[in-house]
């Protein structure tokens, strides 16, 4: 099971250096989605900054944007504790925000923290319902976890949504790769 999991890691952090960034996708909400990655296999910032879909949001003095562009920073860095901080924080001040939900959902998938990142995809599934975000990160947070067949059925219902959608295409390959390699080390 262990090498299973180096063997995904492995093509996980390949697919986020590479031109689509496998796991990211592009928020309707002006967010960004980085680079899922374990500890051990983490992108450069840079790699994670070309691939995420960053969208420059208006930050006011104090208030939750400062919160959520501080996040984004943290995120690029690939400082997922801090980062994790301010999403937190700007979803203290205002719960029905779905995009630092679904950040914050990531930055916990970065650390490994899968309960929390469960809940934090399902305040934002209750805010803003089964979007291709919401189920991507799902899928790639449950493909993190060696669940390919629920992870697959979560990209296929964000590809429903939006089939030429690259990030969910490319974690779709990704899965394929992944899962395929693990049949056959068995």
């Amino acid at each position: 099971m262990m090498n299973i999991r180096r063997a995904l890691v492995a093509i996980v952090a390949a697919a986020c250096v590479g031109p689509l960034g496998a796991c990211s996708s592009t928020s309707q909400f002006g967010g960004t989605w980085s680079a899922k990655s374990s500890a051990a296999a983490k992108p450069p910032a840079s790699a994670i900054a070309r691939t995420t879909g960053t969208v420059a949001q208006p930050a006011g003095p104090g208030g939750k944007a400062d919160d959520v562009q501080r996040g984004k920073k943290f995120l690029r860095s690939n400082n997922y504790a801090m980062a994790a901080q301010s999403f937190k924080s700007a979803v203290d001040k205002q719960p029905d925000n779905a995009e630092a939900w679904i950040d914050l959902g990531t930055c916990y998938d970065h650390l490994h923290q899968f309960d929390l990142a469960d809940h934090a995809y399902d305040q934002a599934m209750q805010l803003v319902g089964p979007t291709v975000e919401v189920l991507n990160g799902q899928g790639y947070s449950l493909m993190l976890r060696g669940d390919y067949e629920r992870a697959q059925r979560k990209f296929e219902e964000a590809e429903a949504k939006d089939p030429a959608n690259p990030y969910v295409q490319a974690n779709m390959r990704l899965l394929a790769n992944g899962y395929y390699a693990s049949k056959e080390s068995h």
